[in-house]
């Protein structure tokens, strides 16, 4: 048998149209996710998924070839969610401090998000462990920096030295891994990190290094 691209064994099988599939697929992602609130993502099996969501396990193999398929679907859904926090958040941005103050306070949002909806964090460390899943996670990362990038450009000087797609997109990256370090330390530690975090966005997000020329 040939093995399965990395795009095939994270994507749907089958994606549904009509809305009785849609709906079947709703009640699998919806008992997937309950699972993994419950008990976590170690030892979630396709046979409970299909058990807790009451459909048939031939049903959910039409749908989703492996486990992975359902975790990028939960995935897609967290970050598009993230991805419209941002959209929102950042539309009418005035100037650069105004725009740290919104990262600091999307960041606070994120991590009790987070919090409180352990099954999403669960998701989301999912992706970190697989080979698959961490590009996916990485392109969230890059359309996050892209949106925050296109809403604050207009307010850069235009001899700004510093490649500020570049620096957004990094910064995207390492919000999310110091959210998920603050979560995982747990309060009132986590509290701390995160707010340690805050104060260096605002010292580093839009610091021009000494020396750095002024772009012609």
């Amino acid at each position: 048998m040939a093995q399965k691209s990395g795009s095939d064994r994270i994507n749907y099988r089958k994606k549904p149209q009509q809305d009785r599939s849609v709906q079947r697929v709703e009640q699998i992602l919806a008992a997937a996710r309950l699972l993994i609130g419950r008990h976590g993502m170690q030892g979630l099996k396709m046979t409970e998924i299909a058990a807790e969501a009451g459909v048939p396990i031939g049903s959910l193999y039409q749908y989703f070839p492996e486990r992975a398929a359902i975790i990028k679907a939960l995935f897609d859904r967290t970050a598009e969610a993230v991805q419209e926090k941002i959209r929102s958040s950042f539309h009418a941005v005035g100037s650069l401090e105004e725009a740290l103050d919104i990262i600091c306070s999307v960041t606070d949002w994120y991590y009790q998000q987070f919090r409180e909806n352990p099954a999403d964090f669960e998701i989301l460390i999912a992706t970190e462990t697989d080979r698959d899943l961490i590009m996916l996670n990485v392109e969230d990362s890059r359309q996050v920096g892209e949106l925050f990038y296109n809403s604050v450009r207009h307010l850069l000087p235009e001899d700004f030295p510093v490649d500020m797609s570049t620096r957004s997109f990094l910064f995207s990256h390492l919000i999310g891994s110091a959210i998920r370090l603050a979560v995982v330390a747990g309060e009132p530690l986590g509290r701390t990190l995160l707010n340690d975090w805050k104060t260096l966005i605002r010292d580093m997000l839009f610091h021009v290094p000494a020396g750095a020329g002024r772009r012609g």
